[in-house]
């Protein structure tokens, strides 16, 4: 290669003082900064790219599932797992419980009675607590805490339900609608909840939902809200919030449709709705975005999983992780972890 001559290097320097005399373009630095104090993700993760490109991890559940309980806690934070079912209507029941930091799944005993299909796993006091959940196919009252790597029975006395949806809100733990029964009314219209250190159960009674079950609820803008459900005739796609109290309706008809059994995840600014099943039983692989309830995007239509429902989604370290469900209208769960960032 010839060495740059005199006139070479005029050129050169030329051609540099032009482009920095056109409009500013972000160096490395500047996009770095950008990313990292975007209000979409305060973790730093892409706001471009989150919810939108997906890929499958190395790393597949324990268990092929769906209808589990999850949460995220600790430190370093992980996602847990617990029960849930190998199929759509609970025949294959499942109490095993595991942890999953990212990379590697840890499987972490079994509780004594709580799990199977509907169970609850969520923060009561310093401890995870299980609710509920399905034997024989029939739903149960059973709570139960884990502690020092090992479960016991909870203080909490619960009612019976099962796929309710569950949450911790402030310092108590909510159980909202779900299946109470295998005979006619399935479905509940109250919501339970339970306050760190007093085991009493309290109950908001015809909590504005209705008899529902296929719903699911997050923890968004400080606020419960709970979207989608049916009442065993009706599917529908309101949108639903609560401050402890009874919910008030938002959003009647949301734009992503009637469903139920979607997976339902938030960060501090986006709310987060994927997949589940239409009005017409069809399964879906949508991805849905809102950063305040009520205006909504399609943010994916057609993302490389297929479409399911009965999954899971959990944000860990900036991370949104899609776990388990049961793959279009077939009867089997799957056990793959799909990851956006």
């Amino acid at each position: 290669m010839k060495p740059l001559t005199g006139i070479s290097l005029t050129f050169v320097a030329a051609i540099v003082v032009a482009l920095e005399a056109c409009s500013p373009m972000p160096g490395l630095g500047d996009l770095k900064s950008a990313t990292r104090s975007n209000s979409l993700d305060p973790g730093g993760t892409n706001p471009v790219t989150l919810g939108r490109v997906w890929t499958t991890t190395s790393a597949p559940m324990t268990q092929a599932r769906a209808y589990f309980g999850s949460t995220v806690f600790g430190s370093p934070p992980a996602i847990f797992v617990l029960g849930g079912s190998g199929d759509p209507t609970g025949v294959a029941s499942y109490k095993d419980f595991s942890s999953f930091d990212g990379t590697t799944w840890t499987p972490l005993g079994n509780p004594g009675a709580a799990g199977g299909k509907g169970v609850v796993l969520a923060m009561y006091g310093t401890f995870l607590n299980a609710f509920g959940g399905t034997a024989a196919m029939i739903p149960i009252a059973n709570t139960e805490q884990y502690s020092a790597m090992i479960w016991s029975p909870s203080p909490i006395t619960s009612t019976v339900r099962s796929t309710s949806a569950g949450l911790r809100y402030g310092t108590s733990v909510y159980l909202i609608g779900g299946q109470v029964s295998s005979i006619t009314p399935l479905y509940t219209s109250d919501m339970d909840y339970f306050t760190d250190g007093i085991p009493t159960i309290n109950m908001v009674t015809n909590d504005g939902l209705g008899q529902i079950d296929g719903h699911q609820a997050v923890v968004f803008l400080n606020k419960i809200f709970v979207i989608g459900g049916t009442d065993g005739t009706t599917v529908n796609a309101k949108v639903s919030t609560s401050t402890g109290g009874a919910f008030t309706q938002l959003v009647n008809a949301a734009p992503f449709g009637p469903r139920t059994d979607f997976a339902l995840a938030a960060n501090s600014a986006t709310m987060y709705l994927i997949g589940g099943k239409n009005a017409s039983g069809t399964a879906l692989n949508d991805v849905w975005i809102t950063t305040d309830g009520t205006n909504w995007t399609q943010l994916t239509i057609n993302p490389p999983f297929t479409p399911r429902f009965g999954m899971r989604a959990e944000f860990l370290n900036g991370k949104l992780y899609l776990m388990g469900g049961i793959i279009g209208s077939g009867s089997n769960a799957t056990n793959e972890v799909w990851v956006s960032q």
